[in-house]
């Protein structure tokens, strides 16, 4: 049988990094909040990487190491490209950016809602970020 349709034992692939996550062009608008939390990624996932030794033969370990570093290049990138925006001077009834708006639904109950940037955005939280690429 052919070498070519034997799964390989991975020799010499274990330095190999992961593709980077996708990170969207421009700016990324954040709150004052939202820098803060892309600091703390950051800082978490470098004590995670720390904990691992690069020389490990453990191949969990190895592969824990690389999404480990995927994901701190990527936030990286997203703070290396984070614009804060601070409307919260603004008065109460303008809806900007990283501002807070209360709104009742049909049946009469509030639900509190930010307007945020993509990396914030958790609509569970009632965080709502843009809408890349969808009609309104």
């Amino acid at each position: 049988m052919s070498r070519a349709f034997i799964k390989g034992d991975g020799a010499g692939q274990d330095n190999a990094a992961l593709p980077d996550r996708p990170v969207t062009p421009g700016p990324n608008y954040v709150t004052p909040a939202g820098k803060k939390a892309l600091e703390n990624a950051i800082r978490a996932l470098a004590e995670q990487i720390s904990a691992i030794p690069i020389l490990t033969e453990d191949p969990e370990a190895k592969e824990r190491r690389k999404r480990l570093e995927c994901d701190f290049r990527y936030y990286e990138k997203r703070l290396g490209s984070a614009r804060v925006v601070d409307n919260s001077k603004n008065p109460p009834g303008e809806i900007l950016f990283g501002a807070a708006v209360e709104a009742s639904d049909d049946r009469g109950r509030s639900h509190r809602f930010a307007i945020v940037g993509d990396d914030e955005a958790d609509t569970a939280a009632g965080k709502l970020g843009p809408l890349r690429g969808q009609l309104l």
